[in-house]
């Protein structure tokens, strides 16, 4: 589903963007070796661990082929690779893993990642989209079409899950959460960014014909007085 979103990923990922921002400065001061970036996208934020850390070794992975083929053309000094995260283990282990809004669509644990691709005393700085993520949207699609799927994101695991998978094998995380609710213009907008950033709805987008959309804009606006979306992000990292 992240294929197709390659060309407009960059454009409508400003929420990723801006709480990868809100999350850089918990990164550590000292300039990591390598770091392996997973599930890079296009790699806009690995381009600001470039920025951040420019004698460091980066290397972006993502399982969308076409997703790296646009980091490649947007960003130099880089090494990108298509892989999934599940599976992939790096040539040489690194000394820090990070990963923004990835995570969260892995089946199953996450230590087992960070175990094969870290070296020992190895860090990490994690974050991953929580299960409040589109809780308005949630609550409008259930109420005004129940017979409707919900969306991905209700899927997603919560803060404990990851704190109890990662802190089996490293002992002591550090949790934090950060919150962030954005205004739409409408439904259609709310919807395009969610498309355009490759989460995808599990309806056809070509039954939202226009007499829905404007029913569900109207009870969104009523349940909230506008078209709100808020997102949830769940970082967590094994170091102070």
């Amino acid at each position: 589903m992240f294929d197709t979103a390659a060309p407009t990923y960059t454009q409508f990922s400003i929420v990723q963007q801006h709480l990868f921002d809100t999350v850089l400065p918990t990164y550590p001061e000292t300039a990591p070796a390598h770091i392996l970036d997973i599930g890079c996208g296009t790699g806009i934020n690995t381009f600001k661990l470039n920025q951040r850390y420019p004698i460091a070794t980066l290397t972006g992975l993502d399982q969308s082929p076409a997703m790296i083929q646009e980091a490649q053309t947007l960003h130099s000094g880089i090494t990108w690779t298509i892989g999934n995260a599940d599976t992939y283990t790096h040539p040489t282990p690194v000394d820090f893993i990070s990963s923004h809004g990835s995570l969260q669509w892995v089946n199953g644990p996450i230590a087992p990642i960070m175990a094969r691709n870290l070296a020992p005393n190895g860090r990490f700085n994690l974050h991953m989209f929580g299960p409040e993520t589109y809780t308005e949207l949630n609550q409008v699609l259930r109420m005004g079409w129940p017979d409707h799927a919900p969306i991905p994101a209700t899927r997603f695991r919560t803060a404990d899950d990851y704190a109890n998978d990662l802190a089996n094998r490293w002992g002591r995380v550090v949790l934090s959460h950060t919150r962030l609710t954005v205004a739409y213009a409408s439904m259609p907008a709310l919807l395009k960014a969610i498309k355009h950033t490759g989460t995808a709805m599990p309806t056809g987008m070509h039954i939202w014909t226009p007499s829905r959309l404007d029913a569900l804009d109207a009870l969104y606006h009523r349940l909230f007085g506008g078209i709100w979306a808020t997102y949830t992000l769940i970082s967590i990292r094994n170091y102070d």
